[in-house]
């Protein structure tokens, strides 16, 4: 778990799953097709899928990488995937200012395999547990 970026890992009892491809978020290029897949506002069926742009990617203060887009992000699609137009996930959908139209947020993705990698390594009785807001289901995207 890091309650930092509000990410951890859970281990869910089921049908295997076929794993998204990741793709490299330090080869985005503002203005790059990017797509948000979630379940905005509480959706029920099937993920909805929204398209926009790569505004801008780089890092926050705190050095965490961050992908900022136009595209449609709503209380629901937080802990989806950001996938490129090869349908390869270059972020993990995050967060949208309030007070703004058309501007999201995601992890970029050669953050977040990092992270994923640290905590496979880690044993869990080793993490510092505190309650998050948000645990993030991968959508099966790790192999």
């Amino acid at each position: 778990m890091n309650p930092t970026l509000d990410i951890a890992l859970i281990a869910v009892d089921g049908p295997p799953v076929v794993p998204i491809a990741w793709g490299e978020s330090a080869a985005l290029l503002s203005g790059q097709t990017v797509y948000a897949i979630g379940f905005p506002l509480g959706a029920q069926g099937l993920p909805v899928v929204t398209r926009g742009i790569v505004s801008r990617f780089g890092e926050m203060n705190d050095g965490t990488e961050v992908i900022q887009t136009d595209t449609a992000v709503n209380p629901g699609n937080s802990g989806g995937p950001l996938v490129d137009e090869c349908g390869r996930a270059i972020g993990i959908v995050t967060a949208k200012l309030g007070n703004a139209e058309g501007i999201g947020f995601a992890l970029g993705s050669d953050m977040v395999r990092s992270e994923i990698s640290r905590m496979q390594r880690t044993p869990p009785d080793a993490e510092v547990m505190s309650p998050v807001d948000t645990v993030v289901l991968f959508y099966g995207l790790i192999n």
